[in-house]
């Protein structure tokens, strides 16, 4: 949890992806995370093993994996779990959705 502490940390917005190496939706999420990193303005998304953060998973509540939480002055705001494509993500990390 520090690092997570450490990333949003005096940020009013922070998105952090939370993933399992074994998943194979987790790993099309992170294609999709991949992709946008080159987009101008997108903020930046901290990965995170959820194997090594069950306190993490029990404070936030992340019900599954691959999960996108987005958090306002720490505060979690929004979750997605449903990764359909690279626009839903994008809209998701802009908060048009």
């Amino acid at each position: 949890m520090e690092e997570i502490d450490n990333f949003t940390a005096g940020k009013a917005q922070a998105a952090i992806y939370f993933y399992t190496p074994a998943c194979g939706t987790c790993a099309l999420a992170k294609s999709y995370l991949t992709v946008l990193k080159e987009v101008p303005e997108m903020p930046e998304v901290l990965e995170q093993d959820i194997n090594y953060l069950p306190e993490a998973a029990e404070k936030w509540r992340i019900e599954s994996v691959p999960c996108l939480i987005k958090l306002e002055n720490g505060v979690i705001t929004n979750k997605l779990y449903a990764f359909e494509n690279v626009t839903k993500v994008y809209k998701f990390l802009r908060g048009d959705e």
